[in-house]
């Protein structure tokens, strides 16, 4: 199921919801991200902008080396707008 269907933004918010969730089940948080990839579709132009201020919004004052790379389709059909990446350092 994909939540926020039609909003880069929102899928970027909830797909960094669950990596948070995933980080504190292992003891650690956003801050021990040490790189992200942001995977976004580039079939509507606004979507790169959205999923970026969205991940400015969600990581705060903590910014990993990020790359945001704009794709033409990601797997999963048409829903997906939005495919995150990250390496985390726990320690």
């Amino acid at each position: 199921m994909i939540l926020g269907p039609g909003d880069a933004a929102e899928q970027v918010r909830v797909t960094m919801r669950n990596i948070e969730l995933i980080l504190l089940e292992m003891g650690g948080s956003l801050s021990e991200l040490a790189k992200a990839v942001i995977y976004v579709r580039t079939d509507n132009a606004a979507n790169m902008g959205n999923a970026w201020e969205a991940y400015v919004e969600v990581m705060g004052d903590w910014q990993p080396a990020t790359t945001l790379v704009g794709v033409t389709e990601l797997g999963g059909g048409p829903a997906p707008l939005v495919e995150i990446e990250v390496t985390a350092v726990l320690r």
